[in-house]
């Protein structure tokens, strides 16, 4: 009689149900996706408050059979995988295959905490909480900014066609007179938040090679959807920025460089080769600060081109 019911309680259905765990990981989904789209916090705080918020929803599901936690990990997890998946394939946004990642570490270690919990104790639970927390943090420190980085970095060596920066009605820099400095040009718009939220970041860069003669920065405002000389030159006045804000009348500079997006940056060597592009936006946290002094240096480094008698 007693190994009957010992037998009923083993195999009895789980207190919730597949579609209740579905709708638990949507709704924890929905939030995460929002702060990854909104861009309300850097990169790293978003990537921390995902596996915080994955991982209470993993702890709250209580079930002494492990393929039952197995089950409701992957029910939880699968809305942010589908979500997550479809946004990274139409947005090429890397936070977002990062997010699946910490969600995965939130969830499971949320359910392992309950489950070994139940099974082992408060000892080994207290060691693995800890061991978790290392790791998250470890990941997070170390690995995303060198992950985000080179997903946002292509490599090239092209040589690109001769163009000009207009400065204002009167005045233009050419592309010939910065051979054998590194040319640093930043494409941007008005209504794109995420070049504005990227402006910060390289004006700190920007004020690093301010007096170095090697190194030259440009914005280039595309003048796409609507952007006009006007807008920019209001923008200019209400900014502080020391970082050069210049418009691409006609958008000839936007089209020599093949920049079909923004935030777009390049990077030009000193011998007038196209030698980096840094697509779209990594979020904050210094990703693409360090990416840019990362490369500049390595350009710098570089010889510069000779120059008509064949001298560097």
């Amino acid at each position: 009689m007693v190994s009957d019911i010992s037998d009923k309680k083993q195999t009895q259905t789980p207190r919730f149900t597949p579609g209740f765990d579905i709708l638990v990981g949507f709704l924890v989904t929905l939030r995460v996706i929002s702060m990854a789209i909104g861009q309300e916090q850097d990169t790293t705080t978003v990537l921390l408050t995902t596996f915080v918020l994955f991982y209470i929803t993993g702890l709250l599901f209580s079930s002494k059979n492990s393929t039952d936690m197995l089950l409701r990990g992957t029910y939880i997890l699968l809305p942010l995988a589908l979500i997550a998946g479809a946004q990274a394939i139409t947005n090429a946004t890397p936070i977002y295959i990062l997010l699946v990642l910490f969600a995965f570490l939130g969830c499971g270690g949320g359910l392992l905490t309950r489950y070994l919990w139940q099974h082992s104790g408060g000892q080994k639970t207290v060691f693995f909480i800890i061991a978790l927390l290392a790791l998250t943090l470890g990941l997070n420190g170390m690995m995303v900014p060198a992950i985000l980085q080179k997903m946002i970095t292509i490599e090239e060596m092209t040589t690109i066609h001769d163009f000009e920066v207009s400065i204002d009605d009167s005045t233009t820099i050419t592309s010939r007179e910065m051979r054998g400095a590194v040319t640093v040009l930043v494409f941007w718009n008005t209504w794109c938040q995420p070049c504005l939220d990227q402006l910060p970041e390289i004006e700190k860069v920007h004020a690093i090679y301010a007096t170095n003669p090697d190194v030259h920065f440009w914005a280039v405002n595309t003048n796409w959807r609507g952007d006009s000389r006007k807008k920019v030159d209001d923008f200019v006045r209400n900014s502080s920025f020391e970082l050069p804000l210049v418009y691409d009348s006609g958008a000839r500079i936007t089209e020599t460089m093949g920049v079909g997006a923004v935030p777009h940056v390049v990077l030009i060597d000193r011998q007038g080769r196209l030698r980096y592009r840094l697509v779209g936006s990594p979020g904050e946290g210094g990703v693409l600060e360090d990416a840019l002094l990362e490369y500049i240096a390595k350009l710098l480094a570089e010889p510069a081109a000779p120059d008509a008698q064949g001298r560097r």
